[in-house]
C-alpha cells in the first residue's frame, strides 16, 4: 500500500473515532447539577448518598466528559491533517 493510501486510511479511522467520542461526550452534555440548594456536606439525599458525595461525583463526571470531548476534537483535527498530508504525498 502506498504512503498516501496509508495516510488517508489512517486519517479516516482517526476521524471516525473522533466523531464517536464527540457524538457521545461533546454535545449535548448532561446537566451534572453539582450546585443547587445550599445543604451541608453530610446531608443525605434521596439515593442514600450525602450531598458532598453527589457533588464530587457530578464534578468527576463533568471532568470526564470534558476530557473525552476534547480528545474527540483533537482526533478529528489529527485525522484531517493525516488525510490532507496524504493528498500531498
Amino acid at each position: 500500500m502506498a504512503l498516501a493510501e496509508t495516510l488517508n486510511t489512517t486519517g479516516l479511522v482517526v476521524n471516525i473515532l473522533g466523531v464517536v467520542l464527540v457524538f457521545f461526550y461533546a454535545f449535548p452534555q448532561p446537566k451534572f447539577e453539582a450546585g443547587g440548594l445550599a445543604v451541608e456536606d453530610n446531608t443525605p439525599i434521596h439515593d442514600g448518598r450525602t450531598a458532598k458525595e453527589h457533588r464530587e461525583e457530578a464534578t468527576a463526571k463533568q471532568a470526564t466528559y470534558r476530557c473525552r470531548s476534547q480528545v474527540g476534537l483533537a482526533l478529528l483535527g489529527l485525522g484531517f491533517v493525516l488525510q490532507l498530508v496524504g493528498t500531498w504525498v
